[in-house]
């Protein structure tokens, strides 16, 4: 009887979390099942187990597959602010700056399981599993699969025929949820009246779901996110829009241009994309000159900016093809926008200033629960302290070496041979609501944090190992309080 899998993990899951196989058909001539995981195309670990009491090989792949995700940084320069994109992944193919899909790395991670049985410690394969993809976040521990078209994260969309030709399209009903822990909507797609607050000279990334639900067949061409739309508003209701094609110089999804309309091979970077989204990543975009158009908008908006949208649109394959399938001019906003479909992800930003504040602001950036980056700001009381510890030594006074004796009393008596120095800091929120201390609390589980300060990144070590859980109807007026120590420590010269 040949080795069967009869359990497997959900097609798209989080690594923290069961991600569990379960092998059946084990015979009576054969010693133990035998499983290898593929990661990427090259094995990576290969396990023999035997059978348990009810006849079965029960499989979790997660801590295996924990090791080969990272939640580091990959910036070109830590000595200087990130130009425009701060990447969530370690990428392979040059410097993703301004925009970028996940790459692999260190966000999402493709697999597949290799299974069969050992008899006499020879192993008989039977057959390899279907792809499998993990993204790096976590889930409770009970829930043995992550549903992002669920959670709202992955959209699923209808798929409509055209009139009058072969093409189908697909359209979605559903508002859906950037990768973000941001509670902004509900698990049912509905607003919560929650928006991100951010100042112009501030960084801040979005991610999505790239990968549509039927796409893999892609008999359309629109299934897949086709350009980010910037949405100004000022304070006296006036509007501006700029945008951005999601292939060609960012390389986001499938698309090698925006004129490139199938069939595509998803690979596992096409699944997750990425913008730079924040005022200062558009400017800095923008100063670059790797666009043809600018982002961000123009100087009388700015000036009296009061929020903006980000959204990703879909395309329009059949109004395309009624059109003749035109060649379009990535550069002309009018020209794409006729063949825009739906704009399945969207994000509002409301404009504020710290300039009244007394403290400078800390601007927080952390690993949330979908493996991608979230952002907030502290902008209330904030103390940074040096804490120094020093290896002293005592120096007998005195020229001991010489041919007389003298004392110098610049030559000391003790001395420093070593100095130790730890900076810690403590920052504060404003007070807020519910749903932003809820928020906070990813911030303060996550295992990689750096915050914006002194015109870089840095990288820290929260210390603060308690987060309690807030209400108005308990608290009334709340806020929260956060410690953390740089991660890499000052260096100061010997005595």
């Amino acid at each position: 009887m040949a080795i069967s899998i009869t359990q497997v993990p959900s097609d798209e899951n989080l690594v923290v979390g069961p991600n569990v196989w379960v092998l059946s058909g084990l015979t009576s001539v054969e010693d133990a099942y035998a499983l290898a995981v593929e990661v990427d195309g090259n094995t990576v670990a290969t396990f023999q187990q035997p059978a348990n009491p009810a006849g079965k090989c029960i499989f979790d792949a997660s801590k295996l597959l924990q090791s080969y995700l990272s939640p580091e940084f990959d910036a070109p320069d830590f000595d200087t602010p990130y130009p425009a994109f701060e990447t969530i992944i370690a990428g392979t193919n040059g410097n993703e700056d301004f925009g970028g899909t996940s790459n692999g790395g260190n966000v999402i991670l493709k697999y597949r399981i290799r299974y069969g049985s050992v008899t006499d410690n020879v192993i008989s394969w039977t057959n390899y599993s279907g792809y499998k993809y993990v993204l790096n976040g976590y889930k409770d521990f009970y829930e043995l699969n992550w549903l992002p078209n669920t959670l709202l994260y992955a959209p699923d969309l209808t798929v409509e025929a055209c009139e009058g030709n072969i093409n189908d399209m697909g359209v979605t009903t559903v508002d859906w949820r950037y990768l973000t822990d941001f509670p902004y909507r509900d698990v049912t797609g509905t607003l919560t009246g929650l928006n991100q607050r951010i100042a112009l000279d501030e960084y801040a990334t979005l991610s999505w779901w790239n990968y549509l639900d039927n796409a893999a067949t892609f008999d359309t061409y629109n299934f897949a996110p086709y350009v980010i739309q910037f949405d100004y508003y000022t304070t006296a209701g006036a509007n501006e829009q700029t945008f951005a094609t999601l292939s060609g110089t960012f390389n986001v999804g499938p698309r090698a241009t925006i004129n490139d309309h199938g069939p595509y091979t998803f690979n596992v970077e096409d699944y997750i994309g990425q913008f730079g989204v924040g005022p200062q990543n558009l400017k800095d975009i923008d100063a670059s000159g790797s666009y043809p158009v600018n982002l961000w908008c123009t100087a009388p908006t700015a000036a009296n900016l009061s929020h903006y949208f980000v959204r990703i649109w879909t395309f329009d394959s059949c109004y395309w093809t009624d059109q003749l399938q035109p060649t379009l001019d990535p550069t002309d906003f009018t020209d794409i926008s006729d063949f825009l479909l739906d704009p399945i992800y969207e994000m509002r930003y409301d404009v504020v200033s710290y300039d009244c504040q007394k403290f400078e602001p800390i601007r927080f950036s952390w690993i949330g629960s979908t493996g991608t980056h979230d952002y907030y700001t502290f902008y209330k009381r904030n103390t940074e302290t040096d804490n120094i510890t020093r290896n002293n030594y005592y120096q007998l006074p005195g020229t001991w070496s010489d041919s007389t004796y003298s004392i110098n009393p610049h030559n000391r008596g003790s001395r420093t041979y070593s100095t130790s120095i730890v900076q810690s800091w403590t920052a504060q929120t404003d007070y807020m609501s519910e749903l932003e201390g809820e928020y906070l609390r990813s911030l303060f589980v996550s295992p990689s944090v750096n915050i914006y300060w002194d015109g870089k990144w840095q990288s820290v070590e929260l210390t603060s190992n308690q987060y309690e859980y807030q209400t108005f109807g308990r608290d009334k007026l709340f806020r929260y309080t956060i410690t953390f120590n740089t991660a890499v420590n000052p260096r100061v010269q010997r005595g």
